[in-house]
């Protein structure tokens, strides 16, 4: 192999180890890490209110086929479930956490 040809190879190589190491040191899952899925909190909870006070729990297996880590549920999935009848506010439950996160149907 010519020396250009080390050098590409030895170019690659440090790019395949460098991000992942950099990304390493990155809270949660960072994309092209090593740790990308392995840190995942588990999926939420959504709990659809009413304005009558009925309130129903859906999970994301619920609403997605295959649901995936790393895209952001309570991003996402809030305003598509504002869209069932009767439905006022979302409450997003994290699995671990105490504090809940609301989101308002308009």
């Amino acid at each position: 192999m010519d020396t250009v040809g080390r050098k590409v190879c030895a170019v690659l190589l440090a790019v395949q180890i460098g991000v992942p190491l950099y990304q390493l040191g990155a809270p949660g899952s960072a994309r092209f890490g090593w740790q990308m899925f392995s840190r995942s909190g588990g999926l939420p909870l959504f709990e659809l209110q009413s304005g009558d006070g009925k309130v129903d729990t859906v999970g994301v297996a619920d609403v997605l086929v295959l649901p995936r880590q790393e895209i952001d549920f309570a991003g996402v999935l809030p305003p598509v479930l504002c869209e069932r009848p009767g439905v006022e506010r979302v409450v997003i439950r994290w699995p671990g956490t105490r504090i809940p996160e609301h989101y308002r149907c308009r």
